[in-house]
Order: structure tokens, then C-alpha cells, then sequence
């Protein structure tokens, strides 16, 4: 049992890194105003950290189904959807502030890691201390790599939609 928890560990670990990947990808593309298909590469970090901010949502309705008798579980549930929609209004709101949706973003992320905490819902039926020490690293990660974005985008800007006020 210990061997399969391992494992699972281990994908875990390896499915996070893999996941920072196109986070650094894009900001770094970002720095040098580099375009793919004629997009450019904030909106498509905003794409992505939207789709992992919803996916990280979509884990907590997982977690929610985990602990349906307790009397938490229908605040899980409300939090997961709450999540869901900060990602979809991030995109929105990048059609008129990037800087704006960036910031919400990262309380989107941090929302999601304090929820983890809070619930501390064993992940795989084991010690879920590791996972959460995962989950908390990957979260700053993801939380300094978009602060580095949305300085990026305003000292490109000329003060204009880009610009956070």
C-alpha cells in the first residue's frame, strides 16, 4: 500500500512541475514579446492560468464528493464553483485590464490553497502532509510567476488598457 501511495506521490510531484512548464514558458515569451499564431503570449498565459485556476476548482468539487456527510462539505461545494467562475471572469476582464485579471488570478490561487488547508482532505486515503506542502510550494510558485508577469506588463505598457489602474 505504501509503494502504490508512493507512486501516486510521485505523479503528483511530477504532474505539478510538468504543469509550472507553459507558467514559465509564457512569461518568459511574454518578456520578449514573442507571438504564436498571431496571439500574443499574455493572453495566452491568462488562458492557461485560467484552465489550471478552473481545474484546481473542478479538484475541490472532487474532494467535495469525498466528504458529502460532513457539514463542510456544502461550503466545499460553493467554494469549487466560486473558483470556477474567478477563472472564467479573469478572462473576461483580460480584454480590458490584464494587470486586473493577473491580480485576480493569484487570489484565485491562494483561495484555492487556503480551501486545501482548511479542509485538509486526505489525498489518496494517506497522510496528505506531503501533498499540501506540494500544493503550498507549486501555489508560490504560480503566485511570484504571475506578480513577475503583471510587472512585466507594466513596464511595457505606455499606461494604457494594460496598465493595473
Amino acid at each position: 500500500m505504501q509503494n502504490i501511495n508512493l507512486r501516486k506521490e510521485h505523479l503528483l510531484i511530477t504532474l505539478g512541475v510538468f504543469g509550472l512548464i507553459p507558467f514559465v514558458l509564457f512569461a518568459y515569451y511574454l518578456g520578449v514579446e514573442q507571438r504564436f499564431a498571431g496571439i500574443t503570449a499574455d493572453v495566452i498565459f491568462i488562458g492557461y492560468s485560467s484552465a489550471i485556476l478552473a481545474f484546481l476548482g473542478g479538484a475541490l468539487w472532487g474532494k467535495y464528493l469525498q466528504i458529502c456527510a460532513s457539514p463542510l462539505a456544502s461550503k466545499l461545494l460553493v467554494a469549487s464553483n466560486c473558483i470556477v467562475l474567478v477563472a472564467w471572469l479573469s478572462i473576461i476582464i483580460s480584454q480590458l485590464n490584464i494587470g486586473m485579471a493577473l491580480i485576480i488570478l493569484v487570489i484565485g490561487y491562494i483561495s484555492v490553497l487556503s480551501i486545501e488547508l482548511r479542509f485538509r482532505i486526505p489525498v489518496f486515503n494517506a497522510d496528505n502532509r506531503s501533498y499540501l506542502i506540494l500544493r503550498t510550494i507549486l501555489t508560490c510558485l504560480v503566485v511570484l510567476i504571475h506578480i513577475s508577469v503583471l510587472y512585466q506588463t507594466n513596464e511595457q505598457s505606455d499606461f494604457t488598457s494594460y496598465n493595473l489602474l
